[in-house]
């Protein structure tokens, strides 16, 4: 059996890398949302039209936060399944180690 280790392990790093890509970017986008609200709580005065367009803007925030979310918990899924894929690839090499008896 011939295996290519080297590209497993290349696919398994873009894989971690997507993955902590994601996360960073879903704390970003929380922290745009909270300070956004922050800044309306502190406004020093709203009308019916402001408010509504900070509504929207914090929903469309809110969707986004989701979206980003959602693609995060595909790639932390993929990863788990690739996980599996280099241990069913590695188990014919493992087993075929002689045992080292101290």
């Amino acid at each position: 059996m011939d295996a290519d280790f080297s590209g497993l392990h290349e696919i398994s790093r873009h894989a971690t890398h997507s993955t902590e890509t994601l996360d960073v970017t879903i704390q970003s986008l929380k922290t745009v949302r909270q300070r956004h609200r922050e800044l309306h709580e502190h406004a020093a005065s709203t009308t019916a039209g402001t408010e509504a367009s900070w509504k929207q803007s914090q929903q469309h925030m809110d969707f986004q936060v989701q979206l980003i979310h959602n693609l995060q918990l595909r790639s932390a899924a993929n990863q788990e399944r690739l996980q599996s894929e280099i241990t069913l690839v590695l188990q014919p090499f493992i087993f075929q180690r002689p045992l080292l008896v101290n």
